[in-house]
């Protein structure tokens, strides 16, 4: 069981608080609510083990309470050169959504205790990213998004040797992507210092 496992109880909680702040963004709720509302409740963020964020409703708890502060407390060092916070939060909260449908719980005993795949990926899924995927869902679900926005939530896609995306994207990109590092950074050394913790 992971440390993060949460009760039905709080994972409504975190989709009704997802919805609502997208709903004062101004964006279309209705579609992806009726849609694929009970998917994100139960969604895990991650696949693996290795940072503690694959259980069930790990998605929307990472999204909001991580990814979301992270991404905002970086826009504020930008200073002079800060961008839209609406726009950034909408971004963060939209970019992950795909995974509600591109993962489901892994029925491999052996790659769950040898490998930590607790999650795996479906086999009809598109020869897509994450990040393109959402931006396809919410064309699906009439959820309306600028150039600038679609470059921010693809850059999760990008390799890090894509020279025109790490040298040339927008600060709300370059924000969006610092932001996801650092979750996945201080989940992992998180996970780390617990098992530290535990052993003495």
């Amino acid at each position: 069981m992971s440390r993060g496992m949460l009760t039905e109880e709080i994972k409504s909680k975190n989709l009704k608080l997802f919805f609502t702040k997208l709903e004062e963004l101004g964006v279309n709720i209705h579609t992806l609510q009726e849609k694929y509302g009970e998917l994100l409740k139960n969604a895990s963020y991650s696949n693996n083990s290795f940072e503690d964020l694959a259980y069930d409703g790990s998605l929307l708890k990472t999204v909001l309470y991580m990814l979301t502060p992270i991404a905002l407390e970086e826009n504020e060092t930008f200073k002079n050169f800060k961008v839209d916070k609406n726009k950034l939060i909408k971004v963060c909260l939209l970019q992950h959504v795909s995974k509600a449908v591109r993962m489901v719980p892994n029925n491999n005993k052996w790659e769950i205790e040898n490998r930590g795949f607790v999650y795996k990926y479906r086999e009809d899924n598109p020869s897509i990213k994450t990040g393109l995927h959402s931006v396809a869902l919410m064309s699906e679900c009439n959820i309306q998004l600028s150039p600038d926005e679609i470059e921010a939530m693809t850059i999760i896609d990008k390799d890090c040797n894509d020279t025109q995306s790490y040298l040339f994207s927008s600060i709300l990109t370059e924000v969006v992507r610092i932001a996801n590092s650092k979750t996945y950074l201080i989940s992992r050394e998180s996970k780390k210092q617990k098992n530290g913790e535990n052993k003495k």
